[in-house]
């Protein structure tokens, strides 16, 4: 399936279709064409034939409801649905994956079986409001609605993992796509839900409905014995991932938190509540602080501790919806977007910062350094956006984290720099405050 459609050539239309173009003077109505976007999924794909439910409802009523469009390797489209006549008027559009021939639904349900791939319990939804009728295919961003949880496994015995299930969700959900709500429904009973894992991989995945919930994840041997592990309560929040690590040991699982995984926008990382059970006892778990997280431009980040200063742990990856003024992608590749983050100039990393955060200083630079050792994998290799030749430079060979310490000209400002492998160093240097440089924001440890 299924994930993003990240061509370079729909950058526009993705970020300013729909509401600006009209259609043409010649009087015929114009095709509606949806160009799409998922957030925040890396090296995936809508695939040719994929259908999604379409909604446009006018501020005279509805126009129509629930109408399949087809993907076609770069929009999707309806042969006989085409814009309404009446120009000016704007219009809300609702579109929803995986198309649901029997109506938009309210309800949604996840499988209880997910080992053969999680696709099938994967719901999508968009909305783009002041939408009137134009000759260019409409973006709208498609956001997960469900959760997912990823189980990274560790299997320390001599006997093969053969099934791993997760319990204590209950996997059916009220839908409401206009407002894009989704939660579990009220009276219905967890169950387990057996998770996926790719051929030769040691991940679990399994798409939850959003909830708060106690977990129950069980890892089943060939030798044919069972080990559990218990969880405290944990909220699922729509778009989010949640990762765990279990150590398959002979008589227990251990849990311990997990890495990064970067595709869905992370929700953090459970920690075992209650105890861990095998076949004969089960072992207390200790305490494991969390980074945690923050929340920038509607987005969420990690964060980690470093020098006596909360950072995010990723690089901005924000993008603006009404201008790319002062916003690039790094090496001009929408699909490097996940990885490296977004590159801007001092202006708009200005604007994007979220109170109680700052760009870094002079002295947050020193403490940085001071605490990193090479081959400092904290500061991606995204380059930088050279304004004055306008054009990418040193992607994959240099990384820059913007200061806001001005340099020694006005239109200078200090830069973190990492230059890359081969010559692992950091060093702080001035750079164009107009050029596109990576931002992580930074605030005092409290």
């Amino acid at each position: 399936m299924k994930k993003v459609l990240y061509l370079t050539s729909f950058g526009l239309l993705v970020l300013f279709g729909g509401g600006c173009s009209q259609p043409s003077d010649n009087g015929s109505l114009r095709q509606v064409a949806i160009a799409p976007v998922i957030t925040r999924v890396e090296g995936l794909n809508f695939e040719v034939a994929d259908r999604i439910g379409l909604s446009i409802v006018r501020a005279s009523g509805s126009y129509v409801e629930n109408k399949p469009m087809t993907y076609d390797g770069t929009l999707f489209t309806s042969p006989d649905l085409t814009w309404y006549a009446e120009r000016d008027e704007q219009a809300t559009l609702v579109a929803y994956y995986p198309y649901d021939p029997e109506g938009v639904p309210a309800g949604f349900m996840v499988a209880a079986d997910q080992s053969a791939g999680t696709e099938e319990s994967d719901l999508l939804g968009a909305v783009k409001s002041g939408v009137v009728p134009t000759s260019s295919a409409v973006g709208m961003v498609f956001r997960h609605l469900l959760s997912s949880v990823r189980v990274v496994v560790t299997n320390t015995t001599r006997t093969a993992v053969t099934e791993l299930k997760i319990g204590g969700t209950v996997l059916e959900a009220e839908v409401e796509l206009q407002s894009q709500t989704v939660r579990a429904r009220s009276g219905a009973s967890p169950q387990e839900i057996r998770a996926f894992v790719a051929e030769g991989s040691d991940i679990y995945e399994a798409v939850v409905v959003p909830q708060s919930a106690a977990l129950r994840i069980t890892v089943a041997t060939d030798d044919g014995r069972s080990r559990s592990a218990e969880f405290d309560v944990n909220t699922f929040l729509p778009g989010k991932y949640y990762t765990v690590s279990l150590v398959v040991e002979e008589e227990a699982l251990r849990t311990t938190l997990s890495g990064e995984v970067a595709d869905w926008e992370t929700g953090g990382a459970l920690e075992s509540g209650g105890e861990n059970t095998g076949e004969t006892d089960g072992t207390e778990q200790p305490d494991v602080p969390s980074d945690g997280t923050m929340l920038c431009m509607g987005e969420s980040y990690t964060t980690v501790e470093i020098g006596g200063r909360i950072w995010m742990a990723e690089n901005l990856r924000y993008v603006p919806e009404d201008s790319m003024d002062g916003c690039w992608y790094p090496n001009g590749e929408i699909s490097n977007r996940e990885k490296y983050g977004m590159l801007y100039n001092f202006d708009a990393a200005q604007r994007f910062c979220p109170e109680g955060w700052r760009l870094p200083d002079k002295e947050d630079f020193e403490a940085l350094i001071a605490a990193l050792e090479p081959p400092y994998d904290f500061i991606p290799l995204a380059g930088i956006y050279a304004r004055s030749q306008n054009q990418p430079l040193y992607f994959d060979a240099r990384g820059y984290l913007m200061g806001s310490t001005p340099g020694q000209a006005s239109s200078l400002g200090l830069y973190l720099l990492h230059t890359g492998v081969g010559t692992e160093s950091l060093a702080i240097q001035e750079s164009a405050l107009a050029n596109g440089v990576s931002v992580r924001f930074v605030r005092d440890a409290e």
